[in-house]
């Protein structure tokens, strides 16, 4: 049963890790496939007061967003099938969670993910058209859905934290350039460094430091500025160089929906499929968040309040989930790239684990 739920999972991660590389023709087809896996996920997990095998209250709650999102878009006239992952997303959140799993297995997707995409750079020298309709720099969040995934459940199933996938997840998101995924998928990085570091003795807490964290930091004080002028001169880092971390398009956006808010589209949103410049960027808002309000209206604020809770939950249980949940939500931030999406399950799975019991996820702050 463990390797068949881990080929189950990691089919599943496979099409969410895909989908972007294809056409709309095919991703309707990994739309229906992917809700067929959710519902078989459904029966799989074991779990007597349940509808679906999904705790009721957790159904009940995206029941009631999927109604009142499908009642916005009817408003609105911006209906996408997509509102179905608001029920299938829990399906598969709660068969990651209450299921055991192979993570050789489950870390199938990712690998063949990564090798793709630098065979891929090595042809082609760039990542430009690697997936279709949308920028390379959504190559971040699939990297960073997969290694959360994995890492969520080596976590819970007490195993070892390998640090290579989210090092390759850094690599190529160098690649792709976008500064908001080089910077989440670094702090990643950090996160899974400081977790090893935890788990350590104090005196390979102190071979560790000296052997690495005190040459780099000499290293970085005596070469400043040669460091900062390579820096400058990287093709990958010039977005960087050029103008930091702000972007004026994504500022326009945002302050072109945001005047738009008012008591009517703060609960319905608002369609800004006419605004000029919404129509100027191609339609794409580039923030997540925006996205959602877009589609769900008022519910944007219930999922939203959600995910608080959950992050202060997570901060109180287990520092680790909580700061997966943050880089996942930064990225978010940037791009449209969470919010209906194969990928949601993830988000859902760590409020799961941020509402149940400690018996299952050990603490650690």
């Amino acid at each position: 049963m463990k390797v068949h739920n881990s080929v189950i999972l990691s089919f599943y991660m496979f099409i969410a890790s895909i989908y972007y590389m294809f056409n709309d023709t095919v991703r309707i087809v990994f739309f229906g496939i992917s809700l067929g896996i959710s519902l078989y996920m459904s029966v799989k997990v074991e779990n007597s007061n349940s509808v679906l095998k999904v705790p009721v209250r957790l159904f009940r709650l995206f029941i009631c967003i999927f109604i009142f999102t499908l009642f916005v878009q009817v408003i609105n006239d911006t209906f996408t099938p997509l509102i179905l992952y608001y029920l299938s997303s829990p399906l598969v959140a709660y068969f990651v969670y209450k299921n055991k799993f192979n993570t050789k297995i489950l870390q199938v997707p990712f690998y063949v993910f990564s090798s793709y995409i630098l065979i891929y750079f090595y042809f082609r020298r760039n990542l430009t058209g690697v997936l279709n309709l949308v920028s390379e720099n959504y190559i971040s969040i699939i990297i960073i859905m997969n290694i959360s995934t994995i890492y969520i459940i080596k976590y819970i199933q007490k195993e070892k934290m390998p640090i290579l996938p989210v090092i390759i997840g850094l690599f190529l998101s160098i690649l792709a350039k976008g500064r908001s995924g080089i910077i989440t998928v670094l702090f990643l990085l950090m996160l899974v460094v400081w977790l090893k570091w935890k788990e350590q003795g104090v005196l390979r807490k102190i071979v560790t430091f000296l052997m690495f964290f005190i040459p780099v930091i000499v290293v970085v004080r005596l070469k400043w500025s040669m460091l900062l002028n390579a820096f400058e001169k990287m093709q990958f880092f010039e977005k960087f160089s050029k103008s930091g971390v702000d972007s004026p398009s994504r500022n326009i956006i945002k302050e072109a929906y945001l005047s738009n808010i008012n008591n009517i589209t703060f609960f319905t949103g608002y369609n800004y499929e006419n605004n000029y410049w919404f129509q100027y960027y191609g339609l794409n808002p580039h923030n997540s968040f925006i996205r959602l309000h877009y589609f769900s209206g008022f519910a944007f604020f219930i999922i939203i309040f959600l995910l608080l809770i959950s992050f202060f939950n997570l901060i109180k249980k287990n520092l680790f989930f909580a700061g997966l949940l943050i880089t996942i939500l930064l990225r978010s931030w940037t791009d449209s790239v969470i919010f209906l999406t194969l990928f949601d399950y993830v988000l859902i799975l760590l409020t799961i684990v941020a509402f149940n019991d400690k018996r299952r996820v050990k603490q650690i702050n």
